[in-house]
């Protein structure tokens, strides 16, 4: 009974948001420098009160948004460590985002000057399907906790090529994950650069531009938020999607948390989400196939091996560290972009129950990483990343994506 009057609150308390945009005026984001394992115990004590948009390890910082409200209580409890002030104003840099977007939208429809609603994707997707029917097939992965169709396209210019899989925006406000992904399906059907149409021809691409799609659609209401949409307590519903995935799925009680309040909840039980149960099965349909799973991220700059539950190397780590290193080396060249390489347990955080590591140890892909992408671990945006940055991030990402899979041919895996 408690569930059932658990889910109308939910529901009810969603519409409401639905119909008023969620303004974050004055919230501050604090870099808080994480200098010993003392000052990391004392910030995962408050993981749940604060959004971490970046939770460091030791020799790392911690980016937290703060309400204004909170503050001095903040500023109290963080007396002791070192800090400095990220963003003095999120609100700002969202009215600053919005403003760009329109500006892009009117001088080119669709396209990577501005971010797009997921209808807008969608219709964008529809109209690549009408141009390229030879090329282009249109998947249904399933369907969201609000109903809402998960779609994937799949690119295949012969029959028999290994396949690589992309996923983006399983996390609803990292908003350049799904303008990389189209922008790389946009490349694959029209590059003229030889090395992408080798790419385009001997691959097959099977790409998921946006997984949390109630998620991503309720951003634009609500910029900051980041689970799916699915209620689980009286107040608080979604689950971190990216930590409910049946691997390693809260080993130890560890890297993700039980508050269904917390931006990281693991979620009630592994696949509770409908959304990571339909990516789940789906993948299945082709994982005989795919030699490479590439889940993409903001932000950090980081290319990320599994896994996140323990310090203990995958099978082809050494493998997938050259890969790494190679693509690693190719996004510095354009932009000079610093990304870090390493497993996610060692150059991030524990986390557990993640798409990546599921694919890797479940669906037995051979190589899997992790992309954060833009804003810099040190950057001024966090996940909000001004329109006029897609494009740099995007070239930097094909150029570490060619440079990785030339290096995986090179070792056999293609």
């Amino acid at each position: 009974m408690m569930q059932i009057v658990g889910a109308i609150f939910g529901i009810f308390f969603l519409g409401q948001s639905l119909a008023n945009s969620v303004r974050y005026d004055n919230y501050r984001v604090y870099s808080v420098n994480v200098e010993n394992i003392d000052h990391f115990h004392q910030l995962k004590s408050i993981e749940s009160q604060y959004d971490f948009w970046r939770s460091g390890n030791v020799g790392q910082h911690s980016d937290i948004m703060v309400a204004p409200q909170k503050v001095d209580e903040f500023e109290k409890f963080i007396a002791n460590l070192n800090s400095s002030i990220k963003v003095d104003n999120v609100q700002r840099l969202i009215d600053s985002e919005n403003d760009a977007m329109k500006l892009g939208r009117q001088q080119e429809g669709f396209g990577w000057t501005s971010y797009h609603t997921h209808s807008e994707i969608y219709t964008w997707i529809d109209s690549l399907l009408l141009q390229y029917p030879t090329i282009l097939t249109g998947l249904f992965v399933g369907s969201t906790f609000e109903g809402r169709q998960i779609r994937a396209v799949r690119l295949s210019r012969k029959t028999g090529n290994p396949t690589i899989f992309v996923e983006s925006n399983i996390h609803a406000r990292e908003w350049i994950t799904s303008a990389t992904a189209t922008w790389l399906l946009n490349e694959l059907l029209t590059s003229t650069d030889p090395v992408v149409q080798v790419l385009s021809s001997e691959y097959d691409w099977i790409i998921v531009p946006i997984v949390n799609v109630d998620g991503y659609v309720y951003t634009q209401t609500n910029r900051m938020w980041r689970k799916t949409r699915q209620p689980h307590s009286l107040f608080c519903y979604g689950a971190d999607p990216n930590r409910n995935f049946g691997s390693n799925w809260l080993y130890n009680d560890q890297g993700a948390s039980k508050n269904p309040c917390s931006t990281s909840y693991a979620g009630p039980a592994p696949f509770s989400e409908p959304e990571t149960k339909a990516l789940s099965e789906f993948y299945l349909n082709y994982a005989s196939s795919v030699k490479m799973y590439l889940d993409l991220h903001a932000y950090g700059q980081y290319i990320l091996l599994p896994y996140g539950h323990t310090f203990v190397q995958a099978e082809t780590y050494h493998d997938m560290m050259n890969i790494g290193l190679k693509g690693q080396a190719a996004m510095a060249t354009r932009y000079g972009a610093d990304y870090i390489l390493g497993s996610v347990y060692n150059v991030m955080y524990i986390a557990t129950g993640s798409s990546m590591d599921w694919a890797y140890d479940v669906g037995k892909v051979p190589l899997a990483f992790g992309f954060e992408l833009r804003d810099a671990r040190n950057g001024g945006y966090g996940f909000i990343l001004p329109p006029d940055q897609i494009l740099p991030n995007c070239e930097e990402f094909m150029d570490g994506l060619k440079a990785m899979i030339a290096e995986a041919v090179v070792l056999g895996y293609f």
